[in-house]
């Protein structure tokens, strides 16, 4: 099986390594499948990450971003994940290689090692970390000091089977309030 592979754009990468700490991480498993932007939780065009079913959309919700003025705002979704990251917000991926699985296995643990080499340096300095769903796979490469939530995947197909969870973490604008996030994008 071939892999896709979408690292970390070397400019939003270096946003976050130049800051002295990082408010609040957001971990997903691997990239998505289709119109990956290499920045996880990030697509290439408004049109696909202002769409109910993408997983970006619930999560911008969820930090109280106003999708409607950042599309006017920002050209791309790309340069507003951009912005967020120069505000402390950041997402990373255990697995920059699209996994093609619903889990994750030991044939993937070559990828997360190489994604560690990555989010490392980004998840020493950072306060907050959210693995959503099978990126728990990281919780033992995030420094004790880090306040750790292991919380359900934004996939709109988890609010189906459990809705609870996922309306705990994922509806417009929690994340906002739980995290008492304060960010001008």
């Amino acid at each position: 099986m071939k892999y896709s592979y979408h690292p970390l754009p070397e400019a939003y990468k270096n946003i976050l390594l130049t800051r002295q700490y990082v408010d609040l991480i957001i971990v997903g498993k691997d990239p998505y499948p289709t119109s990956a932007a290499g920045i996880p939780f990030c697509k290439e065009s408004w049109k696909e990450l202002l769409r109910v079913n993408c997983s970006g959309y619930h999560v911008l919700s969820a930090l109280g971003v106003d999708l409607v003025a950042a599309k006017e705002k920002f050209s791309t979704p790309i340069i507003l994940f951009e912005a967020l990251a120069v505000e402390g917000i950041a997402f990373l991926n255990a697995s920059y290689h699209f996994l093609n699985s619903e889990r994750i296995y030991k044939k993937h643990f070559c990828f997360i090692e190489m994604a560690t080499a990555v989010n490392k340096l980004i998840i020493e300095k950072t306060k907050v970390c959210i693995l959503c769903g099978q990126a728990k796979v990281i919780k033992d490469y995030i420094p004790a000091q880090t306040d750790i939530f292991e919380v359900i995947h934004p996939d709109v197909q988890n609010r189906k089977f459990n809705k609870n969870a996922w309306e705990q973490v994922w509806l417009p604008k929690t994340l906002k309030s739980t995290f008492d996030l304060n960010f001008k994008t």
